[in-house]
């Protein structure tokens, strides 16, 4: 494995922040290059010293690298990737300089959001100890792209946030990419969502197993009980969701937090068959 590093400064106002960016050789798929990273992991204060509020944040961007000046598919992977995961405003830039801007809004965005307040508590005395804790801020994007199922790449996004507030909050998006066209498929097209209630009995049974499992029981066998014990809170109804990963031989569905459970059940990562779902993948697909 070949490791390469670069150093990048970047300004934020008052603060000065390094970005190690470092690369590493991956796998092949349909000959459209190698995987690639580039990583992030920086700390801003709102003016010097230890002890005053920061803004944390990491950024490991997972992306392929063109096997050649030829190869336009990698281009247009990240593009979809940065418009779908990230926002449209991303979406022309090269992946170093993605990352950058994508790290200075963020860093710029925690200035605008507190640093009045910050300066208004620092004239009536405050010291740094009595300051709310919200005043500092964490971000970290997570990125994995990986082979999955014939001609598809996975993507996955795992990001986590703290702005304030009881809890952080905490996603995953994940993406399903041609790896011939760079084209992104969505729910309606992989599945024939005519069965989509054929579709949530297969999630049910794996939501019930899994939820039995985390709770150490097999009390657990109907949607009653899934209420019982916190989960399916709303409707009792499930739903095929817009996150799912195809592998070769199965499908992972994922389920964030809040989606059919409060956020203190955490999120649900369900697998079901090929075969199981083959009644019911487009036959288009």
């Amino acid at each position: 494995m070949n490791h390469q590093k670069f150093l990048l400064p970047i300004a934020i106002g008052c603060a000065c922040a390094n970005f190690l960016f470092s690369s590493c050789d991956g796998y092949r798929q349909n000959a459209s290059g190698q995987t690639d990273s580039l990583h992030i992991d920086t700390l801003v204060r709102l003016e010097e010293g230890a002890a005053t509020p920061a803004c944390s944040f990491q950024l490991n961007y997972a992306y392929l690298r063109p096997s050649s000046e030829q190869d336009t598919l990698a281009a247009r992977i990240h593009r979809q990737v940065v418009t779908t995961a990230f926002g449209k405003q991303y979406a022309g830039l090269a992946p170093q300089q993605f990352v950058r801007t994508l790290a200075e809004d963020y860093l710029n965005h925690y200035r605008k959001d507190v640093e009045n307040l910050y300066r208004e508590d620092k004239a009536r005395g405050l010291s740094p100890d009595e300051l709310p804790a919200w005043y500092n801020y964490e971000y970290d994007f997570q990125t994995r792209l990986q082979p999955g199922a014939p001609h598809v790449w996975n993507y996955t996004v795992l990001s986590f946030s703290y702005t304030g507030g009881a809890h952080p909050n905490t996603y995953r998006q994940c993406l399903n990419i041609d790896a011939r066209d760079g084209h992104l498929y969505t729910k309606e097209e992989v599945f024939d969502l005519n069965h989509e209630s054929d579709i949530c009995r297969l999630l049910l049974r794996e939501l019930i197993a899994e939820a039995n499992r985390r709770l150490e029981t097999d009390t657990i066998t109907s949607v009653q009980g899934l209420q019982e014990n916190g989960m399916l809170l709303n409707d009792g109804g499930l739903f095929v969701p817009d996150n799912f990963l195809l592998k070769k031989d199965h499908v992972v569905f994922v389920y964030n937090r809040y989606d059919i459970a409060p956020y203190s059940a955490g999120d649900f990562v369900l697998t079901v068959s090929n075969d199981e779902l083959q009644p019911y993948y487009n036959t288009s697909k």
